[in-house]
């Protein structure tokens, strides 16, 4: 009982403790922060006297329409990416060179495709001057300025450059490297190399030893001939002769220019086309299909080699060789798209339908003068079929050939 009397006395002095203690508190935390006196430091400053957060965090953008100044030209101020980019190109128009060289001819697809491309590596040459970008050796120790993969990215984002696109181009071009280089004088070339799949309109009528064009067509997305105008760039135009494929044979390039009206503009557009001549080997077509189709048709005169046969049998070989015909139309089908038009590979296949018709017929006669006990005239038959059906048929493939590549 004693004990906790005392402690009881000890109350009132914990709590006035305590209240003091809130007290200071509250008076330390509510004083306001002290002002800066003569003897307190200002905050840093920059070196043109802004506050040194601004002078770390970024710079004034410069005006639109332009570059930052600078005493070694437009292009010379700060990094990558630090000034605007122009808006308009250096001249009106502007004259772009444009070069393309074939790397290889990486596929071609197959003839039975009803929207064919093509895959191709190339190297891309583009020039131009801007004197906007051009600045004094001495100011950057160089008379050029090289930018190369990302670097060169990045600065295309910064300058003026034609923007080109391929407007045949299907899908996304797969670019491997490029270089930009920005001389004193301001002129700038840029080169690219890259895979891309293009669309080709190609003509199959003389299949398979057709000629086909392969075309890449080049323009500026952005800038139409009153701004930009492209030219060859021969000296860097061309194509690998060393390259080979197994199905086709390339022989030459060709480049022309030309305006082409767009459905996004009301003014045309100057376009650059680059042309690939090549001739498919007609081998594999030869061999798998032409000649077993020719041997088939030659053994189906062997009707007329047999005197004495029944006409019974003439007609099964004949029908035979019929359905052989057939199947190989089939296949010939199968290796083209559906076109509108007899290829002269369908030319050779109903030359084949008409001589083992001709033969049917034939056989058909010889089985009527057998019936009416008129022998003498089918040996007569066998002996004219013997040489005209050979005959008749070469020449009829020769005129084949003569009115499909003439």
């Amino acid at each position: 009982m004693p004990r906790t009397l005392s402690k009881l006395r000890l109350l009132p002095v914990v709590a006035a403790l305590l209240m003091l203690v809130s007290v200071v508190a509250n008076q330390t935390w509510a004083s306001p922060p002290p002002e800066h006196g003569d003897d307190a430091p200002p905050p840093a400053e920059g070196e043109h006297g802004e506050p040194a957060a601004a002078a770390r965090g970024g710079h004034e953008a410069p005006a639109k329409g332009g570059y930052e100044a600078s005493a070694g030209g437009a292009h010379a101020a700060g990094e990558h990416g630090s000034g605007p980019v122009f808006v308009t190109p250096p001249h009106t128009p502007t004259k772009v060179e444009v070069g393309m060289y074939l790397i290889s001819l990486v596929e071609v697809s197959a003839p039975s495709e009803s929207f064919p491309t093509f895959k191709a590596e190339i190297f891309l040459d583009l020039e131009w001057h801007d004197p906007r970008l051009a600045f004094s050796e001495e100011s950057i120790g160089t008379e050029r300025e090289v930018f190369l993969e990302h670097e060169a990215e990045l600065e295309l984002e910064r300058i003026w450059w034609p923007d080109i696109e391929f407007e045949n181009e299907q899908g996304e071009r797969h670019t491997e490297s490029r270089e930009l280089v920005i001389h004193h004088d301001g002129h700038v070339e840029y080169s690219e190399r890259f895979q891309g799949v293009f669309t080709v309109d190609m003509e199959l009528i003389k299949f398979p030893f057709d000629h086909q064009n392969l075309t890449i067509h080049a323009e500026s997305f952005s800038w139409d001939d009153r701004y930009v105008v492209f030219e060859p760039l021969p000296e860097k135009t061309g194509f690998n002769e060393d390259f080979k494929t197994l199905e086709w044979t390339l022989h030459d390039v060709h480049t022309e220019v030309h305006a082409k009206k767009e459905v996004r503009s009301d003014e045309a557009f100057s376009e650059y086309v680059y042309s690939v001549n090549v001739d498919r080997d007609p081998g594999y077509y030869l061999y798998k299909i032409v000649i077993p189709l020719l041997i088939i048709v030659a053994f189906n005169w062997a009707t007329f080699w047999m005197p004495g046969e029944p006409a019974s049998v003439r007609m099964e070989r004949t029908v035979i060789a019929l359905l052989t015909v057939v199947a190989f139309h089939q296949v010939v089908a199968t290796n083209l798209p559906r076109i509108g038009y007899l290829t002269f590979m369908d030319g050779i296949v109903y030359v084949a339908f008409a001589s083992v018709g001709l033969t049917m017929l034939s056989t058909i006669w010889a089985q009527r003068q057998e019936y009416l006990g008129k022998e003498e005239n089918v040996a007569k038959l066998d002996q004219i079929g013997k040489v005209a059906f050979p005959v008749i048929f070469l020449l009829a493939v020769l005129i084949l050939y003569l009115v499909y590549h003439t």
